[in-house]
């Protein structure tokens, strides 16, 4: 069973991890959010990479260009850092490696020119010699992985698999489930103003802007109205400034 969610909709602290299990060379700790295994979509994101292989692995990177974007993902890798420590030795046994966990810990996130990046991992079957992922376009029509260049606008859905323990090393476990390919907004959407014809528009050395853009009803006269407004906004200025001194 599994649910699709946003980032601003999820608590990283309502993740549930379950005990490591061997899968091949590692161990694999799974995780649910409400019983359920979580997806995560992404939305219109860019990607400077475009795919490229490293070290014999197929990755794309992801410019986290939302605040709440870069927030979900440091706090779940917080999240897991915390708790591997809290349950490493009950997990392994060995209370020594458990000194050295953030050390031992792989980020998925790095900055590169002051911006934020994901690096995802794309699994490829070379049996079949594709992507596990899907492609698609806004038409929900299949697509060759070959249109995602580099600086495409794309959306995602991701799955956070859990944590992947393997030699002296642990990371959280992502795969890509899905990729969409967003078109760059479309010139239909794009209203070009112009002024009405046959009409004198030009503003007089004497005009600061045209009657027709001014609002003279939202300027007040009463300069008891700008005082109390005044006041309002230093009575918020304290009450912030005490607030932070807590």
């Amino acid at each position: 069973m599994y649910t699709i969610h946003k980032c601003e909709n999820l608590d990283v602290e309502l993740f549930i991890y379950e005990l490591p299990q061997r899968v091949n060379k590692k161990y694999v700790s799974t995780v649910n959010y409400n019983n359920k295994t979580p997806f995560i979509q992404l939305s219109r994101v860019i990607t400077p990479s475009g795919i490229y292989e490293q070290d014999g692995k197929y990755k794309i990177d992801i410019l986290l260009n939302l605040q709440e974007y870069y927030e979900f993902f440091m706090n779940l890798e917080m999240s897991c850092i915390n708790f591997v420590h809290k349950n490493y030795s009950n997990w392994f046994g060995n209370t020594n490696e458990n000194d050295n966990l953030e050390s031992s810990f792989i980020s998925f996130l790095k900055l590169k020119n002051k911006d934020s990046i994901l690096t995802l991992p794309i699994e490829y079957n070379g049996t079949n010699e594709e992507f596990e992922c899907e492609v698609y376009d806004e038409n929900k029509e299949r697509i060759p992985y070959t249109d995602i260049n580099k600086n495409t606008c794309i959306s995602l859905i991701i799955c956070f698999n859990g944590i992947q323990f393997s030699k002296n090393k642990f990371a959280p476990y992502w795969s890509i489930s899905q990729i969409k390919i967003n078109k760059s907004i479309a010139s239909q959407n794009i209203v070009i103003q112009k002024l009405p014809l046959n009409q004198y528009h030009f503003l007089s050395d004497n005009d600061n802007e045209s009657e027709e853009d001014s609002d003279q009803s939202c300027v007040s006269d009463n300069p008891n109205e700008h005082t109390e407004i005044l006041e309002n906004l230093v009575q918020q200025y304290k009450t912030r400034d005490s607030y932070n001194k807590i």
